[in-house]
């Protein structure tokens, strides 16, 4: 696996080289095309927002789904992913890494803004009163 485990869109998103639990995404969203090129590792929180149909959240282009893999793999290849690395978690984890003790292992986890803005509508800001 030229991914060694490692999530396209945390990559993508915010470098993030840890190794992750996930799947095998189908760029093009057709399970019955096993063609490489249309094949890209996910986290579960990534794949499962991959797949989504949302109208929160626009998705990710096929175009950049494949570009993102490329750094990632290149990446991977030059062995950039030895060593401790941060974590992108998603959203059913952040009640738990706001929360965690000292020594909880999941304290300094990364929670990237774009999964989250994917998730949430902006909050307007207040008028002030000019009166």
């Amino acid at each position: 696996m030229k991914s060694a485990r490692r999530c396209t869109l945390c990559f993508h998103l915010s470098r993030d080289l840890g190794e992750k639990h996930g799947q095998i995404a189908h760029i093009d969203k057709d399970p019955s095309n096993p063609s490489e090129d249309n094949l890209a590792f996910m986290c579960l929180p990534h794949h499962s927002l991959f797949d989504s149909k949302t109208s929160q959240h626009k998705n990710y282009t096929q175009n950049e789904v494949k570009s993102a893999r490329a750094v990632l793999y290149e990446a991977i290849a030059s062995h950039k992913h030895a060593g401790p690395q941060p974590r992108c978690i998603g959203l059913d984890a952040i009640a738990l890494a706001s929360h965690a003790a000292d020594d909880d292992p999941i304290e300094g986890t990364l929670i990237t803004l774009p999964a989250l803005s994917a998730h949430f509508p902006p909050i307007a800001p207040k008028r002030s009163d000019t009166r």
